[in-house]
């Protein structure tokens, strides 16, 4: 039986609900070849799975996912940038990640003492137990510590309506698009838009999106994601092919409970299941496909 390809996953370092040792195992129980960990902002799943594979017929690449700030006519837009294939030994990319971890912790640390301070019933461990620098939504992490140390109902509705009202702000911290595509390719990697749908932009916006990144040294499009349209798939691969992008599949799989159906390689309701991309071709072709 052919392996499947799936370049797009997380792990908990950062929003993931498996460690990357686990990630591989469902990766290779969904018969999984080639897999790349896409930590949003954190290269530390790539440094860890390169001990992780050992005897399993599986390789993988490095991967990564920017948060990245950019604009159309005008119109600010958040959007992620995949990064494939890197040094993750590269000094300034290494540099800029730690940076945005202390802004995560940092921003989470204060969140927390405001928290304790607003709250009397809050034990002040809070602030030492949870972990502040994962890029997750950080009342997942609070609402998680709570459920575990059995405070009560009403407690927990006091702290989720704070939290609904109190979002916590995470200063200067995307990446201009310039940014984070030159981070990626001064690293020797290979930037790819990661799931242009989610943006909700008019195939004209998208287009001026995808030739504006182009311009700045975009390399690919995500044309296969577990949560696009079979027609929403077609126009990305319309759109790499017309933009002369490399294409890339991924499930962004993120957990086993909520992700609507998402599993690793499959997509949802067996929606992806692909052999190979024009992406992973060059990635093999300038020796960027490890085995551990």
């Amino acid at each position: 039986m052919s392996k499947i390809i799936d370049m797009h996953m997380h792990s908990t370092y950062s929003d993931g609900q498996f460690c990357v040792n686990d990630l591989v195992k469902l990766a290779k129980k969904n018969n999984v070849g080639l897999m790349a960990v896409t930590d949003h902002d954190d290269l530390r799943s790539a440094k860890e799975i390169k001990n992780i594979l050992n005897d399993l017929d599986m390789s993988f690449t490095n991967g990564i996912e920017l948060s990245t700030m950019t604009s159309i006519d005008g119109k600010d837009l958040c959007v992620h940038i995949l990064g494939y294939g890197y040094d993750e030994n590269n000094n300034e990319l290494n540099n800029k990640l730690l940076e945005k971890r202390k802004i995560r912790e940092l921003s989470n640390l204060e969140y927390l003492k405001r928290l304790c301070e607003k709250y009397a019933f809050l034990n002040p461990k809070i602030i030492d137990e949870i972990e502040k620098d994962k890029f997750i939504r950080f009342s997942r992490l609070i609402i998680k510590y709570l459920n575990i140390n059995n405070y009560s109902e009403e407690e927990k509705q006091l702290i989720a309506d704070y939290m609904n009202e109190n979002i916590i702000i995470y200063p200067n911290y995307e990446f201009s698009d310039e940014e984070s595509i030159s981070l990626l390719l001064n690293s020797n990697g290979i930037p790819v838009l990661a799931h242009p749908y989610q943006y909700h932009l008019t195939e004209e916006e998208e287009i001026k999106l995808i030739r504006k990144l182009k311009e700045m040294g975009l390399k690919g499009l995500e044309i296969c994601h577990s949560g696009d349209t079979p027609s929403g798939m077609k126009l990305q691969k319309r759109l790499s092919k017309e933009n002369e992008l490399l294409e890339s599949i991924g499930s962004d799989f993120h957990t086993d409970y909520n992700d609507f159906g998402n599993s690793i390689g499959l997509g949802k309701n067996n929606n992806l299941c692909i052999e190979d991309c024009s992406l992973v071709k060059v990635l093999k072709k300038e020796n960027k496909i490890y085995r551990r």
